[in-house]
This record gives C-alpha cells, sequence and structure tokens, in this order.
C-alpha cells in the first residue's frame, strides 16, 4: 500500500515537473518575442524622434500601432501584447532600452526649477507644515492669502511658485475641495506631510503644490510617491493597472474614488498613490502612457510622513 502511494507521488512530482519545465519554456519563448517587439518599438521611436516628435507623441504614435497588431492577431501574432504580464514585461524592456539613450523619468514630466516663493492661508497647522516644507529651500519667502481660492489664483497666474493646501482630514479622508483644485487647474504635488495638534496626534496632511513637478532625487532611505488619476471610463480596468504596479516592483499606497466637476458634468476618476520601493518610475510611467489611455500624473514626491 505505502509502495503504492510512493509511486503514484512519484508519478505526480514528475508530472508537475513536466508542466513546470513547459511553462518555463513558453515564458521564455514569449520573453524573447516581446524582447523583439520592444527593439522594433526602439527603432520606430527613434524615428519619430528625429522628425521632432516628444516621448509622449511618441509613444502615443506607438500604442496606436500596438492597438492595430493586436486587432489583426492573425496576420501579426507576435505583435500581440494583451495580457497584464506582458504588457509590464514590455514596459519594462521598451524602458530599459530607452534609459540606454539617455531617456529619464523626468522626460514624462513638465519640471522645472522655481524661485522659494509660497502661499498658503494662516493657521497653526499650515504654519507647521511651512516649517517643514520650506526646509529644503534656501531663502524662502511667503505672501499669506485669504482663502484656498486666493491661493489657488495666485499659483497659476505665477504670483507665486508654490502654495500649501491640506489635502487629508485626520482618518485618511482626502478633502475634495482641494482634490476639486488640483485637478481644475492641473497642480503638481511636490511634497506631502503630517502635521499635529496640541496634543501631537496627527490631525492633517498638508501637500506642497506647484504648477511644476519637482522630482525628488531616489535615496536609499528615502520612499518617493507617484500620484497618478485614472478616469474610471478608461478602457483599462483599475486592477490591471493595480497589477502591473506590484509586476514593476512597486506597491500601491492607497487609492481614492473622486468625482470631480467638468464643463460637461461630473467626471469619475481614480486617484492612485505608488511607492516606488527603491525602483525608478520609468518603466511604469511607459506603461502607464502607452497602455492607458486618459491616465495623469499628478506628482512625485517624499511622503514625510
Amino acid at each position: 500500500m505505502e509502495e503504492s502511494l510512493r509511486a503514484k507521488n512519484r508519478i505526480i512530482a514528475s508530472n508537475l515537473d513536466f508542466l513546470r519545465e513547459g511553462e518555463e519554456r513558453c515564458e521564455r519563448l514569449r520573453a524573447m518575442e516581446l524582447s523583439s517587439v520592444a527593439d522594433d518599438a526602439v527603432e520606430y521611436m527613434s524615428r519619430l524622434f528625429s522628425e521632432g516628435l516628444g516621448i509622449y507623441e511618441a509613444l502615443s504614435c506607438l500604442s496606436d500601432e500596438l492597438s492595430l497588431a493586436s486587432s489583426d492577431g492573425a496576420d501579426s501574432p507576435e505583435l500581440e501584447i494583451r495580457s497584464t504580464r506582458d504588457k509590464a514585461s514590455f514596459s519594462q524592456m521598451l524602458a530599459n532600452e530607452m534609459a540606454k539613450g539617455g531617456v529619464e523619468e523626468t522626460d514624462f514630466l513638465w519640471s522645472e526649477e522655481l524661485p522659494a516663493e509660497f502661499t498658503y492661508v494662516r493657521n497653526a497647522y499650515s504654519d507647521e507644515a511651512y516649517d517643514v516644507l520650506s526646509q529644503d529651500f534656501d531663502d524662502p519667502r511667503v505672501r499669506y492669502s485669504r482663502d484656498f481660492a486666493e491661493c489657488a489664483r495666485l499659483l497659476y497666474t505665477g504670483e507665486v511658485s508654490y502654495c500649501l493646501f491640506p489635502i487629508e482630514e485626520k482618518g485618511g479622508t482626502r478633502l475634495p475641495t482641494v482634490a476639486e483644485l488640483i485637478y481644475r487647474y492641473d497642480f503638481k504635488v511636490n511634497a506631502i506631510t503630517p502635521v499635529f495638534g496640541p496634543d501631537d496626534s496627527m490631525d492633517l496632511k498638508y501637500a506642497l503644490v506647484s504648477n511644476r513637478f519637482t522630482v525628488p532625487q531616489r535615496g536609499a532611505d528615502t520612499d518617493r510617491y507617484l500620484e497618478i488619476r485614472v478616469p474610471s471610463s478608461s478602457t483599462i480596468p483599475l486592477s490591471s493597472v493595480l497589477a502591473a504596479v506590484s509586476l514593476l516592483g512597486h506597491t500601491v499606497y492607497r487609492v481614492d474614488t473622486q468625482s470631480l466637476p467638468t464643463e460637461g458634468g461630473v467626471s469619475s476618476h481614480f486617484t492612485v498613490v505608488i511607492r516606488d520601493e527603491g525602483r525608478d518610475f520609468l518603466p511604469l510611467l511607459v506603461y502607464l502612457t502607452v497602455f492607458c489611455e486618459g491616465y495623469a500624473p499628478i506628482g512625485i514626491y517624499k511622503n514625510l510622513e
């Protein structure tokens, strides 16, 4: 009886090894196919760059080409990139090749050095936030505002470079009024810090907001966060985006749902905050630009909590 059971177990183990080896062979073949497509994509984008197209325009054209190829799989099976795993792998390969040509995270972001000119609505919490968030600047100057609307106006018109908004209340809820201002004016989040009440319990989080990205350098002891907005109407489901985040080595820090007013009514979005886990965001930015229709970056920042 025991010998018969051991024989059955050996057969099962042998079959499992056979299946595992077959799966590994398929994965290696698929990786070779995706690598070939990535090489072709780099060559295609190089031609577009030589014609004067920017990174977003070139990747948009590439996205169209891949979509056309996938819709005609019978003629071009090697170009089909449908699963989330394939898309993540392709994005990693493409980003590796692009990095060899000097492409960086900042090429995806509208970034520049800004004067250290701040505005915020003054109170005990915002003063504490300013003390923390202004430490990275030489000779910071502040101009106080009456309300959030004035903060937004001064920032939008370029009269100041940065403003401080309370972005999250105690318990982790994002403030809808601030979220609407960031959305309406396409502001960028540059840093987030908690502030504490008289009893030293965290009551609010404040965001340092500007018209441009300021990308913090990745250090051994510094977590960076990428915040993105994805419309609920996107052709790619949120679950696929979150899976790609994991496949590319990052973790999802938080996900929020927002209904924001537009000229045509109300637009529903997901806001996703992603922790870098010590990895460069370039492959993820490639993935989002090529495969996630309608996505928008909100910021790459340090969370000082």
